[in-house]
């Protein structure tokens, strides 16, 4: 494969110098004007370039017959096969990364995308197959590399666009792009969240190393090719068999379909054993019979939850048991690895849909957790002096506001968590809330500090006037919009 590789990109190479033409170069880099007037230029391609090698820097400007040029594009097949380059250093002037053009850089390792690229066309990153490190400068406005996912995604459209061996897909993706993962060697398995519904044609093309894939259960479309020539060992599809559809005999192509398990939902067999073409697989066996839930966290990155089953906690999920108030912050403690059953909960994450699988791995209860559920709706009728606080919005800012309590009872819906405090019986009391201040009265709003300064108010005491602080108790030069410490007093600039 790596001679086939070779020779295609000797021919890709011949064919593009054909069309090499350049206007000047400077130190080693060929460039094309753009545009006189607007003194742009892009970098374009030569044929000696396959023999650089490490680091190769564009700078942000070059000078050319007494006149600087700003560079603004990579051009089209600017660096095909350029084999021996490790890592690309792109200036914040470039807006464009034109087709192919790290066509073939087998080499090539880490890449950086400034916040300034706007376009990346097609195949820009095809046969890329050694990328360990891919990252997108947070501002930029059209890409993304969310979570540390190691993956090119376009912002708006949730699309997966280049992915590489160590991709983690987020649970916010909605379509992987086709020929997204086109060739990646060092891939070994990938699994698709429960949020992606579209597999595009030649998605996971080539990918030789591919022996274990996991399809989410939201997956409505696996488009041609999608698994063309990748010596898979294990399918794992979560598609339900009501929702179960047939695929073209293509999207398997090349996998040895004696060979290759494939593992579907419980009581599902019967129906994939039915459905052309995962009736090709001649060992369909079931997953066992485990819940799950699926909670859907919205634009404001929080939810409550609450589970009757110990519970693996997904990928890009944060959550949180309360342990105490601190003034009018609710003190978090996090839950990792697994959530334990009969445990209300905060969760954060990027917008989307997550499943909750139940695990029959052993783990303590969490003593001291402020925060109660259920999981069945439920009315409350409030004790003495109690308050019930619930997951809100206001004014932009999230945390538990207390709760009207419609009717003179609360109600708490299924699966969700609520904050409980002052109600004796529980054993939670308003001395227990500040201990050097028993008997203060409770909060109607609680904020969530994940482990901040708890300090806040001698640090706001020996400071400036006029001078603004975070929960935490750090200076803020610019404040925008939120909540703030100044002069002593708690301070929400809109």
């Amino acid at each position: 494969m790596k001679n086939f590789r070779t020779i295609l990109a000797a021919i890709l190479m011949l064919c593009c110098a054909t069309l090499s033409a350049h206007d000047f170069e400077v130190e080693g880099i060929y460039y094309n004007i753009l545009s006189k007037e607007d003194r742009t230029v892009e970098v374009t391609y030569r044929e000696s370039y396959i023999e650089y090698s490490g680091n190769v820097v564009i700078p942000a400007n070059v000078t050319y017959e007494g006149t600087t040029y700003s560079v603004t594009t990579i051009g089209n097949d600017a660096f095909n096969s350029c084999w021996y380059i490790t890592s690309i250093t792109i200036p914040n002037s470039v807006t464009t990364i034109g087709d192919g053009a790290f066509n073939s850089c087998i080499g090539l390792t880490s890449i950086t995308i400034p916040n300034s690229v706007t376009t990346i066309g097609d195949g820009a990153f095809y046969y890329c197959d050694g990328i360990t490190s891919i990252t997108v400068d947070k501002n930029n406005p059209v890409y993304d590399s969310r979570n540390n996912c190691n993956a090119i995604i376009e912002t708006a459209s949730n699309t997966l666009l280049w992915g590489f061996q160590n991709t983690i897909i987020p649970n916010s993706v909605t379509t992987i792009k086709e020929f997204a993962f086109g060739t990646c060697r060092g891939l070994t398995s990938i699994e698709i969240p429960n949020s992606v519904t579209t597999i595009e044609r030649n998605a996971f093309e080539c990918c030789y190393d591919l022996k274990n894939v996991t399809i989410g259960n939201s997956v409505t479309t696996i488009e041609i090719c999608a698994f063309n020539l990748c010596s898979l060992t294990s399918v794992t599809s979560l598609i339900p068999a009501d929702k179960l559809f047939s695929i073209d005999n293509s999207v398997f192509n090349g996998v040895d379909k004696n060979a290759c398990t494939l593992y579907v939902p419980y009581g599902a067999k019967e129906t994939y054993a039915s459905t052309a073409d995962w009736n090709e697989f001649k060992n369909i066996v079931e997953l066992p019979s485990t819940e799950t839930f699926d909670l859907t966290v919205s634009a404001a990155n929080y939810a409550t939850l609450y589970l009757d089953f110990n519970a693996t906690i997904p990928q890009g999920v944060e959550v949180y048991t309360a342990s105490t108030v601190d003034g009018d912050r609710l003190m978090m403690q996090e839950v990792t690895g697994t959530l334990p059953a009969n445990t209300g909960v905060i969760v954060r994450a990027e917008q989307g849909t997550y499943t909750f699988e139940q695990t029959f791995e052993k783990v303590d209860a969490i003593k001291s957790n402020l925060l109660r559920g259920s999981v069945e709706d439920v009315y409350i009728t409030p004790a003495k002096d109690a308050k019930y606080y619930v997951l809100s919005m206001k004014d932009g800012i999230v945390g538990m506001y207390e709760d009207a309590l419609s009717g003179g009872t609360f109600k708490n819906n299924a699966n969700k968590a609520y904050l409980v405090l002052g109600e004796k019986n529980l054993g939670i009391y308003d001395e227990e809330v500040d201990t050097e201040n028993p008997g203060m009265q409770l909060s109607n709003s609680y904020y969530f500090d994940f482990g901040g300064t708890t300090a806040i108010e001698p640090v706001v005491n020996e400071v400036i006037d006029n001078i603004y602080y975070d929960l935490s108790g750090r200076r803020v030069e610019n404040p925008t919009r939120g909540i703030y410490i100044l002069n002593g007093k708690k301070v929400f600039i809109k």
